[in-house]
């Protein structure tokens, strides 16, 4: 999951000292410092601030009210709504690892983070709504918002009710984005955490580390760089098992095909067509059956993948879940394998009949 678009930086002020000792937050001027060094190391053209909802003193963090029949319960696989609302990956803030990160934002932060559907969480933000995880909303379209206490337990007082967005993702790190006049009513301080750096190019490895050594303890960097994985041996091994099938079933059907096509073949001999002439019309008939077989194949197979990928993003609500081709295995099984049951069918049928003899009485 992206924290931001790909070429964002993230900062995130460091709460803890060298020795590891809780440190606080920087206060303006060094926030102010931070910001200015983190500029130029990155060589920023823009900068946008991200700022936490810090409970007031004498409550606790803010709770997410989940519809009943959107509980998660067992695991993923037993409930849909097991998604990765709790997801972090940036050290944003300083609260407790187990409470609902809140991102006090008019739109700013969101588009500067850049992450699909900005545009529209930047208005809702705007006219008043929150955004949250597709399982918080309820069915009126609201989200139900409760004030823990210091026991991090649910009072009495009844949930705060807010016209709600469900694109929880759009956050980054953050499980809830309040408007300011939000947090503000719920009684929450927004408190400076980071940095989003946009920059004209995506910063090399050297540029990153140069940020870093210029924060120093101050404030951590992290580049979004999109998906870094290389494709796993289980693409390959997918590879050659449909290498293996497509082969398998073309030299089947050639060895059908030959053995119906003998007599015309010899009917060609007899008008006198060259010996090469069974080669050329195996080759034939292995390119008809291996180019639609595995045309068709990988045809189904995308569709079926890209509609798999859909049903996973409507039926969790993580958000834009990428539909990614593995170009390379795709172009092997579409390339190679009519290529090697092609020249295979042409090299191994023999070029001359075999002589037939009959047996007289």
């Amino acid at each position: 999951m992206p924290a931001a678009a790909a070429g964002r930086s993230l900062v995130a002020f460091t709460t803890v000292d060298e020795w590891g000792a809780p440190a606080g937050l920087p206060d303006d001027a060094a926030a102010r410092e931070i910001e200015r060094s983190a500029t130029l190391a990155l060589g920023a053209t823009s900068v946008a601030p991200v700022r936490g909802g810090e409970p007031a003193e004498g409550t606790g963090p803010l709770s997410v009210v989940v519809p009943p029949d959107k509980e998660c319960y067992g695991t993923a696989e037993e409930s849909p709504w097991c998604n990765d609302m709790g997801y972090r990956q940036i050290g944003f803030g300083s609260g407790p690892a187990d409470s609902t990160r809140v991102l006090v934002d008019d739109g700013m932060t969101v588009e500067a983070l850049g992450l699909p559907g900005a545009d529209e969480a930047a208005a809702a933000l705007a006219s008043g709504e929150v955004l949250v995880p597709a399982q918080a909303v309820w069915p009126d379209g609201t989200a139900h918002l409760a004030v823990l206490d210091e026991n991090r337990e649910v009072g009495d007082a009844p949930p705060v009710v807010l016209p709600a967005l469900a694109s929880g993702t759009l956050g980054g790190q953050f499980d809830l984005v309040l408007p300011p006049g939000v947090a503000q009513q719920l009684g929450l301080e927004p408190t400076l955490l980071g940095l989003v750096v946009a920059t004209p190019d995506v910063p090399t490895k050297a540029d990153e580390q140069h940020a870093r050594a210029v924060l120093g303890q101050a404030a951590s960097v992290y580049v979004e760089r999109g998906a870094q994985e290389k494709p796993s041996m289980v693409l390959w091994i997918l590879v050659v098992a449909a290498a293996v099938v497509g082969l398998g079933a073309t030299g089947l059907a050639m060895a059908l095909a030959a053995a119906e096509f003998r007599p015309d073949l010899a009917t060609l001999a007899a008008v006198g067509a060259s010996p090469r002439t069974r080669r050329r019309v195996a080759a034939a008939q292995a390119a008809v059956i291996v180019l639609l077989g595995v045309g068709l194949g990988v045809l189904t197979g995308l569709v079926l993948g890209a509609v798999l990928v859909l049903a996973a993003d409507t039926r969790t609500g993580v958000g834009h879940i990428p539909f990614v081709v593995p170009w390379t295995q795709v172009a092997a099984i579409v390339v190679g394998v009519p290529l090697v049951g092609i020249v295979g069918a042409y090299a191994l049928t023999r070029a001359e009949l075999p002589v037939s003899r009959r047996l007289a009485t």
